[in-house]
């Protein structure tokens, strides 16, 4: 079983700013979905973490709200509302 690794930062528009073997694009306001070139041949593990000033960390959350061998979707939030936040992020999983 070979592993395959992605991982990436994006901004807070939903652009690339590093990494390599994907693609992502703001779907929503707070909502970015993430293309992976080559799919995960089963789920992979994606993990993300808001990325910016530090007193974002205490304010803003992201959630995973859909993971498939091909993409995941996240979204990001403040305590009241979804807002736009940069991230980082790596996958996981079976080639």
């Amino acid at each position: 079983m070979a592993v395959q690794q992605i991982y990436g930062q994006v901004t807070k528009e939903g652009t690339l700013l590093s990494g390599t073997q994907f693609k992502s694009k703001k779907l929503d306001v707070g909502t970015t979905l993430i293309e992976f070139e080559k799919p995960f041949s089963n789920l992979p593990t994606p993990v993300c973490t808001i990325s910016g000033l530090p007193w974002k960390g205490l304010e803003t959350s992201v959630v995973l709200l859909e993971i498939t061998p091909y993409r995941f979707v996240c979204a990001t939030s403040s305590e009241q509302r979804p807002i736009d936040c940069a991230f980082t992020f790596i996958v996981s999983g079976e080639e």
